[in-house]
């Protein structure tokens, strides 16, 4: 099981310079990214977007390249640009003499233009990435495993909340079964309708046990999915609100005090797991 938070950190070697990537995955209901890249990366954006969706499933993906000069090789520049360079600022001076307002920063723009090297290969970008994605599912395990821990316990917890539950249906059908025999014994003919009108709403009450039974059926199967590998996020997330639906409907159902003091507690319980829920993979 993985989570969908997560940070990455690689880098690899080209000629004089270094690209480096990082990601970071946040929570996302599905698959959403945002690229920042290199100049001379951003021709490769549909592939690395490719890449992306064959490695990661769901998660919102920010992920930057970066190109970084290396100090153990000289920088090249391309003597025939330069000319060309220093042309279009002797243009420029001489167009706009002394309007011209030319910052550091304009400077470095035109000298990135004017700077020798080889377009990147993208079998370099790509193992790049691959790395990157390996060492994003690292952490994203490592968070997963946390999760699940935190579900285990959760789950247990509701396990033994349902059993409470069952062990004071018997009292509960009791103390309805007394309703039941008062009602029947102070009816007449002529109260025939509103008796049997009561009496269904009482036998509705005691009738949980399906509510029960399919409460421990999917808290099972809640526990089944942490054993498993691959995207289970939809799954967990569809068997919380089940879960949910069956809590709610045995807390209507019941009017006992100390059932329903177990209830609330379940439905706590299953308020945690889906917070929880919301960064499965």
């Amino acid at each position: 099981m993985q989570s969908m938070t997560g940070y990455a950190k690689s880098g690899i070697r080209y000629k004089n310079l270094v690209l480096e990537c990082e990601i970071k995955s946040y929570n996302h209901r599905f698959l959403q990214t945002r690229l920042t890249l290199h100049p001379e990366i951003e021709q490769y954006d549909y592939f690395i977007e490719k890449l992306i969706r064959e490695n990661i499933k769901r998660g919102y993906i920010v992920l930057q390249i970066h190109v970084l000069k290396s100090n153990s090789e000289p920088v090249i520049f391309n003597g025939f640009k330069l000319k060309g360079l220093q042309a279009q600022l002797l243009e420029f001076k001489k167009e706009f003499k002394d309007n011209l307002l030319f910052t550091l920063g304009d400077f470095m723009d035109l000298c990135n233009k004017y700077y020798s090297s080889s377009s990147f290969p993208f079998k370099f970008v790509k193992k790049l990435l691959l790395n990157c994605f390996q060492e994003l599912h690292k952490t994203r395990l490592s968070e997963g495993s946390k999760i699940k821990k935190v579900f285990m316990d959760k789950i247990k917890g509701m396990k033994m909340l349902v059993d409470e539950v069952e062990k004071k249906i018997p009292s509960f059908q009791a103390e309805y079964k007394a309703k039941l025999t008062n009602v029947m014994e102070n009816s007449s003919k002529n109260e025939s309708t509103v008796a049997n009108r009561e009496l269904m709403q009482l036998v509705q009450g005691i009738m949980v046990t399906e509510e029960i039974d399919r409460t421990k059926f999917h808290l099972n199967t809640l526990g089944d999915l942490m054993n498993k590998t691959g995207n289970i996020g939809k799954k967990v997330t569809f068997v919380l609100q089940e879960l949910a639906r069956e809590t709610n409907t045995l807390s209507a159902k019941i009017s006992s005090a100390n059932i329903q003091y177990s209830c609330v507690q379940m439905r706590d319980l299953l308020e945690e797991l889906r917070e929880q829920a919301e960064n499965i993979e």
